[in-house]
This record gives C-alpha cells, sequence and structure tokens, in this order.
C-alpha cells in the first residue's frame, strides 16, 4: 500500500496550489478534482455514467494518508474540493 497522496481541490490545473505542492512534495502522488467529473449529491442517490467520484475513491482507498490541498475562499475550502466530500 502506497504511503501518500495530495487532493488537490484547486479550480485552476497550473495554478499556484499546483506549483507550491510541486515545490514542496515532489515525491508524492497529487489527484487532481478539476480533473473528474463529479455531480452534485442528490436524494435518490442516481448519477450519470459521467460521474467519476466512485473512480476517485478507489484511486484514493489505496494510501494511508490523504493530504488536502485547496485554496481558501472566505474563510472556507474550494467549491470544487466541497463538493468532492459531500458523500
Amino acid at each position: 500500500m502506497n504511503k501518500q497522496i495530495i487532493i488537490n481541490g484547486s479550480h485552476n490545473r497550473d495554478g499556484d496550489t499546483t506549483k507550491l505542492i510541486q515545490e514542496i512534495y515532489p515525491e508524492i502522488a497529487c489527484l487532481k478534482l478539476i480533473d473528474y467529473t463529479i455531480e452534485l449529491y442528490n436524494d435518490d442517490e442516481t448519477y450519470s455514467d459521467k460521474d467519476q467520484f466512485l473512480e476517485i475513491i478507489n484511486q484514493i482507498i489505496e494510501f494511508e494518508e490523504i493530504i488536502f490541498a485547496t485554496l481558501v475562499y472566505w474563510y472556507s475550502m474550494s467549491s470544487v474540493m466541497k463538493i468532492s466530500l459531500i458523500d
């Protein structure tokens, strides 16, 4: 089992968050949430085939530690990070 993964919650694929991750932790695997389609939660729990939430989960369960990296907007994490953490 791999030790660590970084989940990047930035809206900008090549922005400052990504640059900082690459500079500080170049050896740690990084998953960019912006590269995936994550549908909003719905009460009937039915999702289209485009939803990739389970794909993300199946990737990160292989790791022992998860590091969350996101910008802070109005004292909160990015919306991309929030959407992925709802379930």
